[in-house]
């Protein structure tokens, strides 16, 4: 695999606006005992890199100096994205909500400083060189590009609350039964929403892994690091329930509401064996059939499409459809179409072999979309190009991700097979993870949104113009 000394030429290259510092080191990282080597963490510290990428303040938006009363009451004065110090990093809580921590004399949260430092030093130790390197970056785009995103933002507050305009819909349009992620980025500016419900909730769930590290009286929680880097430009979660997994503590599910979407604030432990898709399942095992019956099977399908948990290591295997098929049929899912992305333009250097598969349900029709999490050096540059973008009618969303759905939807393979495919679903899901959640969550609002030809949005949401009916609905052949 090609280092980030590499990355940070083909930056160059590319004139992306970031400078990255890599030393090559060899290590190993063994998840279920918890070793993690700079090598094998050598992705989650690009993934980190990739969301903390820059976030151009300077584009002009006209607001109102007046701000509604919707408006104010989804602002938080609270809101852990428009922190200007670490203090609160470093302790891993610190807000209104820190309870024990505000309780605490001045003297002895000094005290209590000093030692959650040490846990946060410790805890990004396990992840060896790389870790750090993510750390480092982060303080890095905390003490310049996030200054300035704050200062815009605090200049144009209803950025942070708008709602998407209506919009005609489609007519005959499907809806989704379900968004699934797992160890997702936040992608938007403002909390996506679910413009077919009344509450605004996506159905389904967002899973987020967590460490808990007793410092001084008090527990500190510590949370899968790529559910939080986005936030650094203040980008949110989509508005819908949450799940979160601590290791050898019980899970607790958080039901959506304007501040979760902000969940979890960042911390320094950087804790990454935590983003690893098999700390997810060992963690989601014991609970899977206690929220939501469709959570295990989503997890599996985010495992299928993941060359680093579909392969049978033992024996070197390479990632191929067969893989995927396996590990879907463990669920009772089938593969039943694939595309590979294609490049949006002659000047696209993102790597474009990656596919989206299309899975069914035999028995039930049902199908699901699941999207590949990052696992290839040039998925950093799709993030990396970070500027705010417009996607499917809705505004200030992440153009990486925003380019790599693109990439997929856009590719002669999609229109082919998995386009003519959706006809026989009588139901679809959305899932991922990683990088692949953050694509996830722009395709949920996409269907659900669904712009009518001529609308804003059309443009996207035409390569799906997804309308199940009972005469189309059909099993379709497994492909593996």
């Amino acid at each position: 695999m090609r280092t980030l000394a590499r990355c940070a030429t083909l930056l160059s290259l590319s004139s992306v606006p970031v400078s990255l510092a890599h030393s090559a080191e060899s290590g190993t990282c063994d998840a279920r005992q918890g070793s993690c080597g700079p090598k094998a963490a050598q992705g989650l510290a690009r993934e980190s890199v990739l969301l903390q990428s820059v976030y151009d303040v300077r584009v002009e938006r006209n607001g109102p100096s007046d701000l509604s009363p919707s408006v104010r009451a989804q602002i938080d004065d609270d809101d852990w994205m428009m922190e200007l110090s670490f203090d609160h990093q470093w302790v891993a809580g610190g807000g209104r909500d820190d309870l024990p921590y505000q309780k605490l004399t001045a003297n002895e949260k000094g005290k209590f400083k000093v030692m959650a430092k040490q846990a946060s030093d410790e805890i990004t130790a396990e992840g060896g060189a790389e870790a750090l390197m993510e750390r480092q970056e982060w303080r890095r785009k905390f003490s310049h590009e996030h200054q300035r995103a704050v200062k815009y933002l605090q200049e144009h507050p209803e950025v942070r609350a708008q709602e998407a305009p209506s919009r005609k819909r489609h007519a005959g349009a499907g809806e989704i039964s379900g968004l699934y992620t797992f160890g997702a980025p936040g992608t938007s500016l403002s909390p996506l929403k679910d413009p077919q419900r009344a509450d605004g909730k996506f159905l389904g769930i967002r899973c987020i892994t967590q460490k808990t590290r007793n410092v001084w009286r008090f527990a500190r929680i510590y949370s899968d690091p790529i559910t939080f880097l986005a936030g650094v430009m203040g980008l949110k979660h989509p508005y819908m329930n949450h799940l979160t997994l601590p290791v050898g503590s019980a899970s607790e599910l958080h039901y959506a509401s304007t501040s979760n979407c902000r969940f979890p604030r960042s911390d320094f432990g950087f804790w990454v064996r935590g983003h690893f898709q098999d700390i997810y399942t060992e963690q989601l095992a014991p609970v899977k059939d206690k929220y939501d019956p469709k959570l295990w099977e989503m997890l599996f399908l985010a495992r299928a499409v993941d060359p680093s948990t579909a392969v049978n290591k033992s024996t070197a295997e390479e990632f191929t459809q067969a893989a995927t098929g396996r590990e879907a049929r463990k669920v009772g899912w089938n593969v039943v179409a694939q595309s590979k992305y294609t490049k949006l333009s002659w000047f696209d250097r993102v790597i474009y072999k990656d596919n989206v598969t299309l899975f069914q349900q035999p028995e039930t029709q049902a199908c699901a979309l699941a999207f590949v999490p990052t696992h290839h050096i040039s998925h950093w540059l799709a993030n990396l190009r970070f500027t705010p973008s417009n996607f499917c009618g809705l505004s200030w969303i992440h153009k990486g991700f925003r380019d790599q759905v693109r990439r997929a939807i856009r590719s002669p393979g999609w229109s082919e097979r998995v386009k003519p495919a959706l006809a026989a679903c009588k139901e679809i899901y959305v899932t991922g993870h990683s990088l692949g959640a953050g694509q996830a969550q722009l395709v949920a609002a996409c269907l659900q949104r669904a712009p009518a030809e001529g609308e804003d949005g059309w443009e996207d949401y035409k390569h799906f113009a997804w309308t199940p009916s009972a005469e189309t609905a059909r099993t379709l052949p497994a492909l593996v």
